[in-house]
């Protein structure tokens, strides 16, 4: 169950990233099935995504994979 945060009860809040890919979104999201605890959210062309996990852990999976250029923290409060 999640608090009105996104939060889980009792555990971590889950965290949005910007993905940038070196491939197309469709090659990407092939890729990221066999990750547990990720969720693809949207493409932001060009060439970058959005994706939500569950702990900081798999975002350095996803750091990891082939195809990936750079992955950043998305902080919408950071925005102007």
């Amino acid at each position: 169950m999640r608090d009105a945060a996104g939060s889980r009860a009792g555990g971590p809040r889950r965290r949005a990233y910007i993905v940038g890919i070196a491939g197309t979104p469709e090659e990407f999201r092939l890729r990221l099935r066999d990750v547990s605890g990720v969720t693809y959210l949207r493409e932001l062309p060009p060439r970058r995504v959005v994706i939500v996990t569950d702990s900081p852990r798999e975002a350095e999976i996803v750091a990891a994979m082939p195809g990936v250029e750079w992955i950043r923290e998305d902080r919408p409060e950071q925005r102007l």
